[in-house]
């Protein structure tokens, strides 16, 4: 029978099951795929690989390693052995040509091999959470990846050749790492989500191509970020979400507000003295967090205007007169919306109906 997942459980037609000891049969589904699932099953060694399985499911057992003959499932569309015990990946996984999903998450992987940039119908890649500290350039060959999960583990860099034929990535995970550098993010035309939050980054990623980038969600909190360079959003036209919380930034650029379908702006905890004004904010604007950065002694004028208001924080801000009355304002647009809410300088909550 299936599972919900859709993966084929080892048990016959009749009813009775495989013989005690014997390795688990892959079984075939309608137009000819043939699925093994061994999740779940306490093991420590992977078993029942065979030529012409379509799809492994190996989750949560304590297997220790990747066999040899993997490089016989030539065939083999999405391999999942998360949560096991593996440390390594073997080169002989380059032989399984029409893989087009890698979930490795949740192991104690310290590297993968060069072999790894064979794999070039990859479309997803997750090794969240081991313990590699470095990427093979190889991985910049993988040009149909579209999600790359790496985050949670010891990288401290990440070379440019590792993103050079990325033009089709959308999603891109790097939180939880120890980088101190990011190479060019130029190539990444197609990236739509980036999380490279709990680094220790002194300088935002570099989108130094032509531009513009696609890309909606950039969260970089927890870092060491100082500076953004003026210009730095005009190639970000089509950001929604900022996140750069707990960082050392002294001042955002005027070209945040170029981006039209802003959403939310999360920069709480930093050392600001100033936000953009003279420039029109997003209409679009939602939710707006700008708490405990008490340099920050004036509000612009334009933020009346952000209707669309939800939530918005300036505790511990040290507000002139003139934008008390600013405050006041972006106050009511908060609470008049249903699950609306703003902290005033004072850290009082007010919600909305």
């Amino acid at each position: 029978f299936v599972n919900r997942q859709g993966f084929w459980f080892l048990m016959g037609c009749s009813g009775s099951t495989a013989a005690e000891g014997s390795p688990p049969a892959a079984k075939g589904k309608g137009g000819g795929k043939r699925e093994l699932d061994i999740s779940e099953k306490n093991l420590n060694k992977m078993e029942g690989v065979t030529p012409g399985l379509t799809k492994i499911n190996a989750s949560d057992n304590q297997i220790t390693e990747i066999p040899e003959d993997i490089g016989m499932c030539t065939m083999l569309e999405s391999l999942d052995m998360n949560g096991n015990e593996l440390t390594t990946v073997p080169a002989a996984i380059a032989a399984c040509e029409s893989l087009t999903e890698l979930l490795l998450y949740k192991n104690q992987i310290k590297e993968l091999p060069a072999a790894v940039g064979s794999l070039t119908a990859l479309k997803t890649l997750n090794l969240f959470n081991n313990k590699m500290k470095k990427l093979p350039t190889d991985l910049g060959k993988l040009a149909n990846l579209e999600e790359v999960n790496v985050a949670a583990n010891k990288l401290m860099m990440i070379p440019d050749d590792v993103f050079t034929g990325w033009a089709s990535v959308e999603i891109l995970n790097l939180y939880d790492n120890n980088l101190v550098r990011l190479g060019s993010l130029a190539p990444l035309v197609a990236l739509k989500e980036l999380r490279i939050y709990g680094n220790n980054l002194e300088e935002m990623p570099a989108f130094s191509g032509e531009g513009p980038y696609a890309l909606e969600i950039l969260e970089i909190h927890k870092n060491r970020v100082a500076t953004i360079p003026d210009d730095y959003f005009t190639k970000l036209p089509a950001l929604k979400r900022l996140v750069a919380s707990n960082n050392m930034l002294t001042a955002l650029p005027a070209s945040l507000c170029s981006c039209s379908s802003l959403e939310q702006v999360q920069v709480q905890e930093n050392k600001l003295t100033s936000l953009p004004s003279g420039v029109a904010w997003p209409v679009s604007l939602v939710t707006l967090f700008v708490q405990e950065n008490s340099g920050i002694t004036s509000l612009p004028a334009e933020l009346g205007s952000c209707e669309a208001m939800l939530r918005c924080n300036i505790k511990n801000l040290t507000l002139d007169e003139a934008s008390m009355e600013v405050s006041s304002k972006l106050a009511t647009i908060c609470t008049s919306k249903k699950g609306g809410a703003f902290w005033d300088v004072a850290g009082r909550q007010m919600a909305g109906p």
